[in-house]
């Protein structure tokens, strides 16, 4: 039930990014386990906790529904084509830790809601 939940999002996440044009995109929307999903870790219980898709062409908005990952810790979306505010969904992510979102374009005001984990946005 935990694994389809998370590949719903992990593929709404695909969708909304212009999946079909990032640079890698292996193990995407297959029937492949998630850890087979390029970017992705999970833990020992199935669970995403890594999400790093750094400089892969991403291309719109972080979509509000990629922070339904309740054991999400770090998430690396650095330059990518990305825009617009830091969805406040990201609340939902009790156990994050570290974003990194550098030399991308999110405003300055989103990010400056977040204080408990650390982001790089430079």
């Amino acid at each position: 039930m935990i694994q389809n939940k998370q590949r719903e999002i992990l593929e709404a996440f695909y969708n909304e990014t212009a999946g079909d044009h990032w640079t890698n995109n292996d193990g995407w929307l297959s029937g492949k386990p998630l850890w087979e999903w390029h970017g992705i870790r999970v833990n020992d219980e199935g669970y995403v906790w890594s999400i790093d898709l750094s400089e892969n062409n991403l291309k719109g908005k972080i979509p509000a529904s990629l922070f339904g990952l309740s054991k999400l810790k770090n998430l690396t979306l650095r330059e990518n084509k990305l825009s617009g505010e830091i969805p406040p969904e990201i609340g939902q992510c009790r156990q994050m830790q570290n974003i990194d979102l550098s030399k991308i374009c999110c405003t300055e005001r989103s990010l400056k809601r977040f204080t408990r984990f650390s982001i790089w946005a430079v």
